[in-house]
């Protein structure tokens, strides 16, 4: 899969971007970069600092560990001759072979002569990162492969173009062309690798019957007591609960949290049970957290109450449940974005899951006026991208009702 993207800024908010930041509010004093050949990076050609490589390098080589997916980035100070690029993809394909990732890896590369971004997926990677199933033939021919990566180019190029000015704004000195090419290749990385983190699930986890292992020794066991075994966690930060949540396993999860087990402990990306049962669509297991002491002001990695990835993937039950609570309907996360807008920022044309969530959202009180950080409201947003009902529903909900 070969895309082109030009100067692209990246979409997500991750602690890779404090790092960015401080580059940004001291570029000027960094010394002479590093510059060798790293595990994954390359930049010989000397074009961004050697701090922001050293530390793009460091989060893919965390990522591989974890996923087992190569990411490779490469900046050429030259693009590729005609002869070397003489069809859409050719030059990607030959190269990603070259270095060992055209089928399982990814490959991003960054001409400067032209300020181009070009990015190959891995053939059996396709379907993963489009999000449905097919070969990587197949997801070519129908097209899914180019609306997902235009959707996700999108998303890149809006949030991190606004970043880097504001940026610039906050820096004492103007940060050099260098530092902003480091700040896109960042961005680029962080997105694609949150991409491949969401579509799989990597985290392995303990026996789910150590959960029972105190209880069966002392049946009179109080909670307090069977805390610590509940409590053991994986190597990703995962207690039993977490566990159970991500297999949907309501029974047992029900029977965790009646042991005691804490339903806001957060794992290594910074989920709790209430979170992601809340964003990945398991209504009872939300409800049982929260019933027992969910942290409603709780956020996600992306600043993100539960209500908002609910909105977002089209959890109808999810939503209906939230609302009834006392949860921060107008929330704000990090990219600048409320459920209401999250409901309707991806193509949804005639689907009534997302009808009956922007209705469910806009009769609990949703502020159809908070725009994102382009200044589009929710309305301007869904008429963007052909929700034009949505857009209508947003729009009719201005219109004050007259009582007879």
């Amino acid at each position: 899969m070969n895309g082109t993207l030009r100067s692209r800024e990246n979409s997500r908010n991750f602690p890779a971007m404090k790092f960015i930041f401080s580059v940004l509010l001291g570029c000027c004093a960094l010394g002479s970069p590093l510059r060798a050949e790293l595990a994954h990076l390359n930049d010989l050609a000397e074009i961004v600092p050697g701090e922001i490589s050293g530390h793009v390098d460091s989060e893919l080589a965390k990522f591989q560990a974890e996923t087992g997916i190569n990411v490779l980035v490469r900046f050429h100070a030259t693009s590729p001759t005609e002869a070397e690029d003489n069809a859409p993809g050719v030059y990607m394909r030959t190269l990603s072979a070259k270095l060992g990732v055209l089928e399982k890896g990814v490959l991003i590369v960054y001409f400067a002569d032209v300020d181009e971004w070009r990015v190959w997926i891995g053939n059996e990677l396709a379907a993963e990162f489009a999000g449905e199933p097919g070969t990587a033939a197949e997801l070519t021919k129908s097209g899914a492969m180019h609306e997902a990566k235009e959707g996700w180019l999108n998303d890149v190029i809006g949030t991190f173009e606004h970043e880097w000015k504001r940026g610039q704004k906050m820096s004492h000195d103007a940060p050099s062309p260098s530092t902003r090419v480091g700040f896109q290749a960042d961005g680029i990385v962080a997105s694609l690798m949150e991409i491949f983190l969401d579509a799989r699930d990597t985290r392995v986890g303990l026996p789910l019957d150590l959960a029972f292992m105190s209880k069966e020794a002392d049946p009179t066991a109080s909670p307090a007591i069977l805390k610590g075994p509940l409590e053991t966690r994986d190597e990703n930060g995962c207690t039993l609960l977490m566990q159970a949540t991500h297999r949907n396993d309501v029974e047992l999860a029900r029977q965790l949290i009646a042991d005691g087990s804490d339903v806001n402990a957060r794992d290594a990306l910074q989920d709790t049970p209430f979170l992601y049962a809340g964003a990945e669509g398991r209504l009872e297991i939300l409800k049982l957290t929260l019933a027992h002491g969910a942290d409603l002001a709780s956020v996600n990695r992306f600043g993100g109450t539960a209500l908002i990835p609910a909105a977002e993937k089209g959890h109808l039950g999810n939503v209906i449940e939230l609302l009834k609570t006392d949860i921060d309907i107008n929330h704000v996360n990090n990219l600048g974005w409320t459920a209401l807008y999250e409901a309707v920022m991806r193509p949804r044309q005639g689907s009534e899951t997302y009808r009956a969530i922007v209705q469910a959202l806009l009769d609990a009180g949703a502020d159809e006026t908070i725009a994102d950080k382009q200044g589009r409201t929710p309305a301007q947003r869904a008429h963007e991208i052909g929700n034009d009902d949505l857009a209508g529903l947003i729009s009719a909900a201005r219109i004050p009702k007259v009582t007879p």
